[in-house]
């Protein structure tokens, strides 16, 4: 359950979620595909994902997000690891719990090493 007496949000970001095309090629010349957005929402004790998508309206300035719910992990079971900026791939790293497997990417080197 998401609402807790002691819960309190730190930040949200979006960020690509990635698939390798193969893994058993080498790290740096790995090709990674674009497959979603993802939201993470990021609390004091826990991270929920979502799928995140937008839909745009015709000639109006208007634009719809919206967030489904995918997963919620316990930060103390969640690991990251950095994954190393290539030709192919920029700004990625892994997240990984003994279930889920999420490779991403942000928009910046910054935003990457501030979440």
């Amino acid at each position: 359950m998401l609402l807790e007496a002691n819960r309190f949000l730190i930040r949200e970001e979006v960020f690509a979620h990635l698939r390798p095309a193969k893994d058993d090629v080498q790290p740096e010349l790995r090709i990674y595909h674009h497959i979603q957005n993802l939201g993470f929402f990021l609390f004091n004790d826990a991270l929920v994902v979502t799928d995140f998508t937008t839909k745009h309206f015709p000639f109006q300035r208007c634009v719809q997000e919206n967030h489904v719910f995918h997963a919620s992990v316990s930060l103390c079971r969640l690991r990251v690891s950095d994954v190393p900026d290539s030709k192919f791939v920029q700004n990625a790293f892994r997240m990984e719990t003994p279930k889920r497997k999420w490779i991403c990417a942000a928009e910046t080197h910054e935003v990457k090493f501030s979440w």
